[in-house]
Parts: C-alpha cells; sequence; structure tokens
C-alpha cells in the first residue's frame, strides 16, 4: 500500500498528514523503468500538458511511505523549494525520496533548471541524512534517470 498525502493546517495550526487515497503495489522502486511505470500507470504523467512534481519517500529499507505531488506548473516550468520536500521527509521520517516530474514537450533531456535543483536537493539531503537516489524526467514515450546517467 503507497498512500498519496498532502499537508494541511488543523484547527490548531499545527501541521497534519493527510492521506488522500492510496493503492496496492509491490512495485519496486529500485529500478527508474519500474518508478516511471508506477507514475505513467496511476498517474498518467506522461500524458499531462503541464509540469507536475512529485516525490515519492522512502524508508531506510527503500521501501516507499508515500508521494506527494509537490508542484503544478506551466508547460515548460514546475517550480519547489527544499523546504517543501524536506518538511515532508521529516514528516513521514523518510531516509530517501525520489524525485519526478514530466516534461509535456516529451523531450526527456534535463534542463539547466533541473540540473540546479537536483544538485540543489541532494546537498540539502546531504545536510540532513535523506538521501536523493533519484531524479526521474518522464516523456511520452521515455524517461531520463539521473541515476542511470551517473549524475547523482
Amino acid at each position: 500500500m503507497i498512500p498519496i498525502y498532502e499537508i494541511k493546517f488543523n484547527d490548531s495550526n499545527d501541521v497534519i498528514l493527510l492521506e488522500k487515497d492510496a493503492f496496492d503495489n509491490d512495485i519496486c522502486v529500485n529500478c527508474p523503468y519500474t518508478t516511471v511505470e508506477l507514475f505513467r500507470e496511476h498517474f498518467d504523467i506522461h500524458h499531462m500538458i503541464e509540469e507536475y512534481l512529485y516525490v515519492l519517500y522512502l524508508n531506510i529499507k527503500g521501501k516507499p511511505l508515500g508521494i506527494f505531488q509537490l508542484s503544478h506548473g506551466t508547460m515548460d516550468m514546475s517550480v519547489v523549494g527544499s523546504k517543501e520536500i524536506f518538511l515532508r521527509a521529516i514528516l513521514l521520517m523518510a531516509n530517501s525520496i525520489i524525485m519526478i516530474h514530466n516534461h509535456p514537450s516529451g523531450n526527456i533531456l534535463p534542463s539547466r533548471e533541473d540540473d540546479e535543483v537536483t544538485k540543489k536537493i541532494k546537498q540539502a539531503g546531504e545536510l540532513l541524512d535523506i538521501k536523493l537516489r533519484d531524479h526521474i524526467i518522464i516523456g511520452r514515450d521515455s524517461y531520463y534517470s539521473y541515476c542511470e546517467k551517473c549524475r547523482i
């Protein structure tokens, strides 16, 4: 079971995790291809006409703790900050994360901004002892994995 979460403030202004949805899945997320298939099947990410950024949070054994949609952008960009990513990691007590976003153009090559965000998130994670396992860009028919390209 992989929960899909959002965070909100309760009436006392405390931050709480709210489970929006969940799905049964025994998929191995240690392989970029199976992670891509998970997001194609359950989120239809390869058909979106705007950029979406999701983060998959993992425990110490690499098992999924949950998924958050962190950003919904325009046709060619999506903005996310490290605070938003790592707040959720701390709430879930995650050991590592995988960032997943789409390129509606179909071009899976990372932009300069993608490279900068990846570097920034990796460095922030190192300070918090939360590893960035991968950053995957999904196009219509293919994907790009920073891990597979040895860029993480």
